[in-house]
């Protein structure tokens, strides 16, 4: 499956309704918006590469803050030197993300849950720093299992950003490794 839309939503899920991309997965435009409605889900069980920009998760048409739905990467390995953007509730079990860097909770409440022993992302700093919970969101990254490295060069990762009201991050690490990136490496 080959996303071209070159503005919008490439992807739209209903309210309810769960849709799962369980083949090879490639955008070749970046900077699109997901749109997945209150209460749906949309699941990603192949592989795939998402373009350079932001791949945005938003529970309202044409992004932003609202919305109770969820993204789900399953399985298989996507690349591509993209910021995944969460603006939705996320998870992922045995699935490889290589992105360039993670906002969760920048624009629209977020919870990332990872819960694998075989999911890996990895961030290659391209683009700027990892952000959670910033503009007035509430984010939370809760690594359960699995392995979260952001090693590169200038891949910080930034807490409750800024001083909006609202903004708060949480990161939770109840097992798994988590490796930020460190001045000096």
């Amino acid at each position: 499956m080959t996303v071209t839309a070159t503005t919008g939503n490439p992807i739209t899920v209903s309210n309810n309704v769960a849709a799962t991309v369980s083949c090879l997965f490639t955008n070749t435009v970046g900077s699109l918006i997901y749109y997945v409605a209150n209460g749906g889900t949309l699941n990603f069980a192949g592989s795939g590469s998402f373009a350079s920009g932001n791949t945005e998760f938003s529970g309202v048409s044409g992004g932003g803050s609202g919305g109770t739905g969820t993204v789900d990467f399953q399985s298989g390995t996507y690349a591509g030197n993209s910021t995944l953007w969460l603006q939705i509730n996320a998870a992922q079990e045995a699935a490889t993300l290589n992105i360039s860097r993670l906002m969760v909770g920048y624009g629209g409440n977020s919870t990332f849950t990872i819960n694998s022993a075989s999911a890996l992302i990895t961030g290659n700093g391209g683009g700027g720093n990892n952000l959670i919970g910033r503009s007035g969101a509430a984010g939370i990254l809760d690594l359960k299992q699995g392995t979260v490295t952001m090693t590169a060069s200038g891949n910080e990762m930034r807490i409750g950003y800024d001083n909006q009201a609202n903004s708060q991050g949480t990161l939770t690490v109840e097992g798994g490794t988590f490796q930020p990136w460190q001045h000096g490496q």
